[in-house]
């Protein structure tokens, strides 16, 4: 089977998968315990006879605006570097078609050289993601290697006219364009900083809503209880698509799939 083994592929999806709703669960528990301390905090503060010193809906107010805010712009961006990826798997698979049709326009002996390269390339493509061989000199090396290949291949291959190999060489050099392509979107990700601060405006958002709730007298268990689940829940969307392989939301190498099954196949 061309491509990388199903069965390990999916226990690794599996694992990362069980261990991102491990962290979302123990996010939802630090957000709820966030309350609880905001609640205390309040306790403390009525104990002191000023209840009615500190305007805390307004400042609620103003931290779930401000939460808002950066959940929404954080999250259009993974969208977009994940939409970026996935377009990037669509180049990816079109470029090979493509060196693969224009290899026609060389000798015979030089386009089935040239289409046993892309067959190499095509296999070692499916076995490692984009991010994959973003994330490891060797792969990422191997894949250039195996572009130069392709290259010396077809640069030494004869042709009927030089207008047909350089049309042929056009088809090769779309390869290493996207591969570059690939390797920059595999490294664009969210700043640690910005998703450290997302981390602890959710905190003290939740805190201060749990604050302003016990000095209005009302508890607020189950809305309090939903919104830190929402908030997780969108913080483990904008993280799994801001990397695209490691978790409940993946890349998908579908296009390459099918011109390997059209390709490669006997």
């Amino acid at each position: 089977m061309i491509g990388r083994d199903p069965r390990r592929q999916g226990l690794t999806e599996r694992m990362n998968s069980w261990v991102e709703l491990l962290l979302a669960a123990l996010f939802v528990g630090l957000l709820l315990a966030a309350v609880d301390i905001g609640r205390w905090l309040a306790g403390r503060h009525l104990e002191r006879g000023s209840a009615h010193t500190i305007d805390a809906g307004a400042i609620q107010g103003a931290m779930l605006g401000l939460l808002a805010l950066l959940l929404g712009f954080s999250f259009g961006g993974a969208s977009s570097r994940f939409v970026e990826r996935q377009d990037l798997v669509v180049a990816d698979a079109s470029a090979i078609q493509s060196a693969w049709l224009d290899a026609d326009l060389l000798g015979s002996s030089g386009a089935d050289s040239l289409k046993r390269e892309l067959e190499t390339y095509l296999a070692h493509r499916l076995t490692y993601a984009a991010d994959d061989v973003a994330a490891r000199g060797a792969e990422l090396n191997d894949s250039e290697r195996r572009l130069d290949r392709l290259w010396r291949v077809t640069v030494e291959a004869d042709a009927e006219a030089p207008e047909l190999k350089a049309e042929t060489l056009r088809s090769v050099q779309a390869l290493f364009d996207v591969l570059d392509r690939r390797v920059a979107a595999a490294h664009k990700h969210l700043p640690v900083a910005i998703l450290a601060l997302l981390v602890i405006c959710s905190l003290l958002t939740l805190m201060v809503i749990g604050y302003s709730g016990r000095l209005d007298g009302h508890r607020r268990v189950l809305l309090t209880r939903v919104l830190a689940v929402l908030i997780a829940s969108a913080l483990l969307a904008t993280v799994d698509m801001d990397h695209g392989r490691i978790g409940l939301i993946q890349v998908s190498d579908a296009p390459l799939v099918r011109l390997a099954e059209q390709r490669l196949q006997p």
